[in-house]
């Protein structure tokens, strides 16, 4: 994890709070929440080229997939339990002490019994479409599979819009919830010059695999 990005985050009042606070022997610690809110921030990062942007494009998408009941970036959590369940001592790996299933521990799991592949995207990741460098969609599988529905045509759906309102103002961004901003997207979607597929599932899976292999290599000095 960046702590950098992480710093920025509880800066900018945008991460939850620790759940362990900071002692004078070590740092404080985050839930799986915290950690999936700066992996979007980094990966966001990479198209914005600005970390205070990203994070308060994070802030905004995190509302959004909070207001939708998801604490975390979709990653395939519940799908990875479906593979473990072949063998109960695969499945147990992926429960805390108290016997529920983790979400970091089940990505350990699954890829430590070569059921994970963190380099290779899922069917139904979820990802971020960037439109025109203005407006911001999510969507499950991607540009390449996009799905009619009974509300457009379109498998992209409208998060927010974004730009830059000068050194006074900074980032505005504005959530879309209203039809009218559906509709809005939509178009926008079908009438796009450039259309940015980020891919938030992939990177949070990587992102843990990474905090594993180093706390391996850690242990070992």
């Amino acid at each position: 994890m960046s702590i950098s990005t992480l710093d920025l985050l509880v800066r900018e009042g945008l991460t939850p709070p620790p759940v362990l606070p900071a002692r004078r022997s070590r740092p404080a610690r985050y839930s799986f929440a915290a950690l999936s809110q700066v992996t979007m921030t980094r990966t966001l990062t990479k198209a914005t080229e600005s970390p205070v942007v990203a994070a308060r494009m994070s802030g905004a998408i995190v509302r959004a997939l909070r207001d939708q009941g998801k604490p975390f970036i979709p990653f395939g959590f519940e799908d990875l339990q479906h593979k473990l369940a072949s063998s109960p001592h695969k499945l147990a790996m992926a429960r805390n002490p108290e016997g529920e299933f983790c979400p970091y521990r089940t990505i350990e799991a699954a890829w430590r019994t070569g059921l994970l592949d963190e380099q290779e995207p899922a069917r139904c990741d979820y990802m971020l479409v960037i439109v025109d460098g203005e407006l911001i969609g999510e969507a499950y599988r991607g540009l390449s599979l996009l799905m009619q529905s009974h509300k457009s045509d379109t498998a992209v759906w409208p998060v927010l819009s974004y730009r830059y309102g000068g050194k006074s103002k900074g980032l505005e961004v504005r959530e879309l919830r209203s039809e009218a901003d559906e509709a809005m997207f939509c178009e926008r979607v079908r009438r796009a010059e450039t259309l940015v597929q980020i891919n938030l599932s992939l990177a949070l899976r990587r992102t843990v695999v990474e905090i594993i292999r180093s706390r391996e290599v850690a242990s070992q000095c």
